[in-house]
């Protein structure tokens, strides 16, 4: 009996202990816009702003140079730079489940995609900026108006509601291309004389993918630079990688040898979701089921099969086409072209080069016209800001001064050239694209029609996305290497998705 007691004692003492270290985070009330008042702030001013970004120098320059700009008002806030490992939203929510045993573990205010923040959006961590923006609007520190809708939209939850996200930057999809490689590829066509009838012979100009009256003149020299521009299709794509291909082989650098052409992140929503929508893919059914109707999928997947089994792309399972090395044809990304270029500047291939348009550019991507509803993948980063945050109203101010002219502005001035969210720098004359006339600029703002975000998986709530987004990237990848058939993967995606809501 003694023991029990003694056992039973341990027992209470441990569950005490641990409940005395279980404290809860402390709750800021909620504000409403008339309640915020931004004229308090002013040089005087004295705070500390925490700001987690990902671990990239490029991020840590953007907001770096925004902060020199707010500092000018505020020289006596100091901007305290954190940088997070790891997934994004795990590593938030690790943050937020320390704060309580330590305060200031959790930012101010953090980066953020817009996918990240969808998952984020039921975690009561990030603050609703809608009264923040009101008072901001009505003490004319904002206007919406001055921001691209299809992008400012991305920062809300479920794309529609309160904003839990300012974006830094409007983000799109766009071809990055080697063309130098490509002018290889058109000189090496020339000196074998090939026309465009030897690539209707060809396995590509047999495929489904090359419609009647695409070749209007089989007898013609084939024309590889002739494709490349803002608004070029599909079939011109699968041309330019066809000959490029051919090119390719003849030196040796075969797909047998892991040489690829395309670095096409084929498992990226960005890229494979445009891809479906073009096609006409519906995910889920009304009821919320996922769609198993191969008739709905057959054509979309194939159209990404068939790039991996061209030797295009390189397959799922391993290897790449090196775009960043110098060794592949095309990077298809959202990434700022000053970024690439920067890489491919410090190859010594190309340290000699003095006009690097030469051998580098960038396009849109091609446009599906198969059902005559193209899309180009787009979304945002920017920054969030943490609820309880104790300067809310200052980290607000902070991402205005993000957006603002100055702020842009001052990203673009460090290299760093993400397209501006402002409507007035939607344009090849801005900051963020002059420095660069050389080059297509134009490619990062054309046919805004076309831009489409990844929302699928908004049929059930964000907390799901991730798994879901992982449920449709494995039966991507299962059909596309070739290992599955398409019924097979679509019920193991539907079975995937099933497991996944049933927590």
């Amino acid at each position: 009996m003694k023991r029990k007691i003694s056992l039973l004692l341990a027992v209470v003492g441990a569950l005490t202990f641990f409940a005395s270290c279980s404290k809860r985070v402390p709750q800021q009330s909620e504000q409403g816009a008339d309640e915020i008042d931004y004229s308090q702030f002013d040089a005087e001013t004295e705070a500390t702003l925490k700001i987690s970004i990902q671990s990239y120098d490029n991020e840590e320059a953007l907001i770096r140079s925004v902060a020199e700009v707010f500092q000018e008002k505020y020289p006596k806030v100091e901007i305290k730079i954190d940088r997070m490992s790891g997934e994004l939203s795990s590593t938030l929510m690790s943050y937020y489940n320390a704060e309580a045993n330590a305060p200031g573990t959790m930012p101010d205010i953090w980066f953020s995609t817009s996918f990240n923040m969808l998952a984020l959006s039921k975690k009561n961590i990030m603050l609703n900026m809608d009264p923040y923006l009101e008072a901001a609007s009505s003490q004319n520190l904002f206007d919406v108006n001055e921001y691209v809708p299809e992008y400012w939209t991305l920062g809300k939850k479920n794309f529609t509601n309160e904003q839990l996200m300012v974006p830094r930057s409007a983000d799109r999809v766009v071809v990055h291309s080697n063309i130098d490689i490509i002018k290889k590829a058109q000189a090496w066509c020339t000196g074998q004389h090939k026309t465009d009838a030897d690539f209707l012979a060809g396995e590509v100009g047999q495929s489904q993918w090359i419609t009647d009256g695409y070749i209007e003149d089989a007898s013609a020299a084939v024309d590889i630079m002739g494709r490349l521009k803002n608004g070029w299709t599909w079939e011109d794509y699968l041309y330019v990688l066809y000959w490029c291909r051919q090119y390719y082989d003849s030196i040796g650098w075969t797909a047998a040898k892991g040489y690829y052409l395309v670095d096409a992140y084929l498992n990226w929503e960005a890229n494979y979701n445009p891809i479906f929508e073009a096609m006409g893919v519906k995910y889920f059914n009304d009821d919320g089921s996922f769609n198993t109707d191969t008739e709905n999928w057959q054509r979309a997947l194939d159209m990404i099969k068939f790039l991996i089994a061209q030797g295009f792309s390189a397959p799922f399972k391993g290897g790449s086409a090196g775009f960043t090395g110098g060794k592949g044809v095309f990077l298809i990304h959202s990434q700022a072209m000053a970024i690439t270029l920067s890489k491919l500047q410090a190859l010594d291939a190309y340290k000699n080069v003095t006009d690097m348009s030469e051998v580098f550019d960038i396009y849109t991507f091609p446009l599906i016209e198969y059902n005559d509803t193209p899309k180009i993948g787009a979304g945002i980063a920017g920054y969030s800001v943490y609820k309880n945050s104790r300067n809310r109203e200052l980290a607000m101010l902070f991402l205005l001064e993000i957006i603002s002219a100055r702020g842009q502005t001052a990203m673009a001035d460090v290299g760093i050239n993400y397209p501006s969210i402002r409507v007035d720098m939607q344009n090849t004359k801005a900051p963020w694209a002059e420095k660069y006339s050389a080059y297509n600029m134009e490619a990062y703002i054309w046919g805004q029609e076309y831009t489409c975000a990844t929302d699928y998986f908004l049929a059930h709530e964000p907390e799901y996305a991730s798994d879901i987004m992982e449920a449709v990237q494995t039966m991507i990848s299962s059909y596309a290497d070739g290992t599955k058939g398409l019924s097979t993967v679509l019920n193991n995606c539907k079975d995937d998705i099933e497991y996944y809501l049933s927590f």
